[in-house]
């Protein structure tokens, strides 16, 4: 009893300093993304000018996007704000968990976790870019080729905006796919091998996926889909590069 005490009370500064880094992580965290909601809130006309470009300028643009209450583009600008911030804080985010991960890894796992790191951000934004600029425009123009006489349609502004914050942060997550599958590799729940042995499944289970994240026209999930096939293969090609570099190093040390 008296050496679990004492094994304890040896543990407790440990901890604490512990705790105390991650909360010093945190607050940087919590300020950066405090100083990005700012700069976006005050520059919240022009990005809603832009964010609302593939609706206004596609081949079957609508005439008006309307607000249908009077505190909805209060709210519009808060989305904006909020999820703009965090979309811009991610690679601070992420250099802070490094920060407090970093220390306690040894110099072999630091060589694969620093590049996954680094590979998260730029997956995420490609992801959220290639949905603004590619597959957003071909969902509207799908969505808006319906129509009927005698029924007008009248865009709402806080509805297309969670259509389009919903494809760019599903395109920016299944981005990272090869970043998934590389950390479990790495970790010892699957092998390139099984990775190999898998693709037939998981193919079928990407344009599963694609068609539960997406509306259900067959653009978005076709065009959600072949990246991601992509990414799968270029996820056991990293495994094999990152395999046989970490192996050629260790064996030179």
């Amino acid at each position: 009893m008296l050496n679990r005490l004492r094994r304890i009370n040896n543990l407790t500064p440990a901890v604490i300093r512990h705790l105390q880094e991650l909360r010093t992580r945190l607050l940087w965290a919590f300020a950066f993304l405090g100083v990005a909601m700012l700069g976006i809130y005050i520059f919240k006309e022009a990005l809603l000018d832009i964010l609302i470009i593939p609706l206004t300028r596609g081949e079957l643009a609508p005439e008006d996007i309307v607000i249908s209450s009077v505190t909805e583009l209060f709210f519009v600008y808060l989305r904006i704000t909020t999820w703009g911030g965090l979309f811009l804080t991610m690679p601070v985010l992420l250099f802070q968990i490094w920060r407090f991960i970093g220390p306690g890894l040894y110099s072999y796992e630091k060589r694969w976790v620093a590049p996954l790191l680094m590979a998260m951000p730029v997956l995420f934004y490609t992801g959220g870019l290639f949905s603004y600029f590619v597959v957003l425009p071909l969902a509207l123009n799908f969505f808006l080729g319906f129509s009927q006489p005698g029924l007008t349609l009248l865009p709402n502004v806080s509805d297309y905006l969670k259509m389009l914050f919903n494809f760019g942060f599903a395109f920016g997550l299944a981005f990272n796919m090869p970043v998934l599958l590389v950390l479990m590799i790495k970790i010892g729940i699957t092998s390139v091998a099984k990775l190999r042995a898998w693709r037939r499944f998981a193919i079928i289970l990407i344009f599963i996926f694609s068609a539960i994240v997406t509306p259900p026209d067959p653009f978005s999930q076709l065009f959600l889909a072949l990246p991601l096939i992509v990414l799968y293969e270029l996820a056991i090609i990293a495994a094999v590069w990152m395999g046989s570099k970490t192996s050629t190093k260790s064996s030179d040390s």
